[in-house]
């Protein structure tokens, strides 16, 4: 296998929503001049469920003109594609409207060939109209060392105080409990992998 020297690595989550084509390019904007300096330092990421059927560069039935231009402006700007998927059942959206691609990973064009193995869970939704979707990436990821980690991050916050506790648990255990119930759905490990 080739080595990967490590790099920094940002993963950017984008939710557009339908119908706004001035958002959507507001949002791909805000996008290309960030990625402009992210790219610089090191590997970027950017997923999420764009609303934008791009035809046939995600092997979709149709295509957003509008919208598809607008994402397309930026892949040509930051020499970036989408992931392909090869499934026969590769609809990332299932609605009583039909099946779509509206949920892309978007990636450098040299990072596409590191990324293997692009799957379409059809079954796992977590209760939306959308699937679970995975790949592997050949890539180095670092992060602090735990030393670093305990001394520079952790240490800031003050576990004592009963504010800090109290607002922390106001807002992860609702997230906990959402995630656990979605969890038990899956039903077995055989679901998960």
């Amino acid at each position: 296998k080739q080595q990967l020297k490590p790099t920094p690595f940002t993963l950017a989550v984008v939710y557009a929503p339908p119908n706004q084509d001035a958002l959507l390019d507001e949002i791909i904007k805000s996008i290309q001049k960030t990625l402009a300096i992210l790219s610089d330092l090191g590997r970027v990421l950017i997923m999420g469920d764009f609303n934008c059927r791009l035809g046939h560069l995600t092997r979709d039935k149709k295509t957003n003109p509008a919208r598809a231009n607008i994402l397309k402006n930026l892949l040509t700007a930051t020499k970036s594609l989408p992931l392909k998927n090869e499934q026969t059942e590769h609809w990332t959206c299932n609605t009583a409207n039909g099946k779509s691609v509206n949920d892309l990973f978007i990636l450098s064009k040299k990072e596409i060939k590191n990324c293997l193995d692009y799957r379409v869970f059809k079954n796992m939704s977590f209760g939306s109209d959308h699937s679970l979707l995975s790949f592997r990436w050949n890539t180095c990821v670092t992060g602090p060392t735990e030393q670093h980690w305990l001394t520079q991050y952790l240490s800031r916050i003050n576990w004592d105080n009963v504010d800090t506790r109290e607002q922390y648990l106001t807002v992860l255990e609702p997230e906990l409990k959402v995630w656990l119930n979605n969890f038990k759905n899956l039903g077995s490990h055989e679901n998960i992998d």
